[in-house]
C-alpha cells in the first residue's frame, strides 16, 4: 500500500509515556471520499477503536480508520482523552512481558474541529518531527509523502530513537504517520519496534492502513 517516497527527491506505561509527550491532532482541508469495505472494518472518525477479526485476520477498526495486526497483538489500556481534548489515545501491540521491548503502534485520532493543518509550514508533520528531534538518540531516516487510500493528505518521519522501556533504554526505529481521515480531522498513528525489527514486525500492518468510508 504506501510506500515510504523521500521527500522532495510497561507497554502500558511505555506507550503511554510517549503517548503524552506526542498526542497531536489537527484539522485539515478537503479529503477524498474513503475506500469502501466490510461494514465490521468500517468506522465513523468519532468512533472508539476496537479489535476485529474478518475472515481469521485481526483488525483495528474505529476513528475513520482500518489496519491489519499480528494475531498475538493486544490493546493495553482503554480508549482515553488526551489532557488538552484534542485526540482520543490508545495503544496496541505485542503482549506485555515481549523483551527488550514489546513492539506497537500508538493512536492519537483527531477530535474534529481542533488543531491545524497536515499539509502547512505550522502544521502536524512540522509539529512531529520537532518533538521527535528532542528524543535521546535521534536519528533521522527518511521523511515525506505517504499514499494512503482514503486519504487526500498523509505524510511520514522515519527515525530512530533512544525509548526508555522500564529500568532500560532500548533504541528502536519509528514510523510516524500523519493521515488527513476526513474533512475536519487529521490523526496520528505511531509504529514502533525495537531497531532492526521495525519492517519484519511493522511493515505488513503500516502498508495496510486504509481511511474507510464510514
Amino acid at each position: 500500500m504506501q510506500h515510504l517516497t523521500r521527500h522532495a527527491t510497561g507497554v502500558r506505561r511505555a506507550l503511554a509515556a510517549v503517548v503524552a509527550v506526542a498526542c497531536l491532532a489537527f484539522v485539515t482541508g478537503c479529503g477524498e471520499e474513503g475506500v469502501e469495505v466490510s461494514e465490521e472494518l468500517s468506522s465513523t472518525p468519532g468512533q472508539k477503536f476496537s479489535l476485529v477479526d474478518e475472515d481469521g485476520k485481526p483488525y483495528v477498526v474505529g476513528h475513520g480508520v482500518v489496519l491489519e495486526v499480528p494475531e498475538d497483538w493486544t490493546d493495553y489500556e482503554p480508549e482515553a482523552e488526551s489532557i488538552d481534548g484534542s485526540t482520543m489515545e490508545w495503544a496496541v501491540g505485542q503482549p506485555e512481558a515481549t523483551l527488550p521491548l514489546p513492539a506497537g503502534l500508538q493512536f492519537s485520532m483527531g477530535v474534529a474541529g481542533k488543531g491545524g493543518q497536515v499539509d502547512s509550514d505550522t502544521g502536524l508533520a512540522q509539529a512531529a518531527k520537532k518533538i521527535a528531534e528532542i528524543s535521546p538518540g535521534y536519528e533521522l531516516l527518511d521523511e515525506g509523502d505517504a499514499d494512503v487510500p482514503g486519504a487526500d493528505v498523509a505524510k511520514f518521519l522515519r527515525f530512530k530513537r533512544d525509548l526508555a522501556y522500564g529500568e532500560t533504554v532500548v533504541p528502536v526505529e519509528q514510523v510516524t504517520l500523519m493521515i488527513q481521515v476526513d474533512e475536519e480531522t487529521s490523526s496520528t498513528i505511531r509504529f514502533i519496534a525495537p531497531e532492526g525489527q521495525w519492517d519484519a514486525l511493522m511493515k505488513k500492518s503500516y502498508d495496510s492502513v486504509k481511511v474507510t468510508d464510514g
